[in-house]
């Protein structure tokens, strides 16, 4: 699937709509994720993260997300006045995960960058509700961009300066993720946010790599819906691929058959070598997947926990 469908794509020129949108999504990633954990209907999170410890009486300064109304109604002071209870989370002991963000020129076809900075700042943010620390990896093309054991507040920083500086570029390989794990000792958990732009036997390879160091794979695999679904209009066409700039002239029908192909065989041999894949089909399914966002951090991180006990 590295060859891209050029004459479809929509590709981010404007470094201001970029850096903008970019923004936009990683606090939207944050009020969905909050709605999402403590809201009316917060999403059930025992045993994969987080769970209460006890109630207690309000003081200033704790978040008013945490009152439980309920008790709180039930409850009065000596004098008749309500007593608010709030909710004293039990947050299991802080771990350090490591996020790679494929930051190449195929990231910027369509929206598969918006939908890679929802899910990335959406983990961020997790981290930042439960005292992880995280190892931020971006990978541009052929540099590398390294930030260990940081703060994941500091790293939702560090996302938007890169994604408003700097344009998706060049080809990115999962043996290049290999070689920089074995930099990254005792790490236990990897997320890699990528799109289907890799040759099957990378994704192999990494697998072996991951399963001989004992380590929580969990993979993000994004694809914008004009990728994978053909325009209605049949023909030949000259399809361009924005990593390497080689091109194929092939029919249309023919091309998008060999595209299904390859994403389905990728997301069979992800499954083999991942503890979690998620697939994301464009910025709208990535939105609509936020529980399922939050449920692959807190699982993978639960997972963690049972390699310490």
């Amino acid at each position: 699937m590295n060859t891209q469908p050029g004459w479809l794509g929509l590709f981010l020129e404007d470094s201001g709509d970029r850096c903008r949108t970019a923004k936009l999504l990683a606090r939207r990633s944050r009020v969905r994720i909050a709605s999402i954990l403590f809201g009316a209907k917060p999403i059930p999170l025992r045993g994969v993260g987080i769970e209460y410890l006890d109630f207690r009486d309000y003081v200033e300064g704790d978040d008013i997300r945490f009152v439980d109304w309920r008790i709180t109604a039930r409850s009065l002071t000596p004098e008749g006045d309500y007593r608010l209870i709030v909710k004293e989370f039990l947050a299991e002991r802080m771990v350090n995960n490591t996020i790679i963000l494929d930051y190449s020129g195929s990231m910027g076809y369509g929206d598969k960058l918006f939908s890679a900075i929802y899910v990335v700042s959406g983990f961020l943010w997790l981290a930042d509700n439960l005292d992880d620390t995280i190892d931020l990896i971006v990978l541009w093309g052929d540099k590398t961009y390294n930030y260990p054991g940081i703060d994941p507040i500091q790293g939702v920083v560090l996302l938007e300066k890169h994604i408003c500086r700097l344009e998706p570029r060049g080809y990115t390989s999962l043996r290049d993720v290999v070689s920089i794990l074995k930099k990254l000792r005792k790490r236990r958990s990897l997320f890699i946010v990528s799109d289907y732009g890799h040759p099957l036997d990378e994704l192999l390879f990494l697998g072996k790599n991951i399963y001989a160091r004992n380590i929580s794979l969990t993979m993000i695999n994004i694809t914008t819906p004009i990728e994978v679904e053909p325009p209605g209009t049949h023909g030949f066409y000259y399809f361009k691929d924005y990593e390497r700039g080689e091109g194929l002239k092939t029919d249309i029908d023919t091309y998008y058959k060999a595209v299904k192909q390859h994403v389905l065989l990728y997301d069979t041999y992800s499954s083999k070598i991942s503890y979690n894949v998620l697939r994301i089909k464009g910025l709208k399914d990535a939105i609509a997947k936020t529980p399922q966002i939050i449920r692959v951090y807190l699982g993978t991180r639960s997972r963690i926990h049972e390699f310490m006990v």
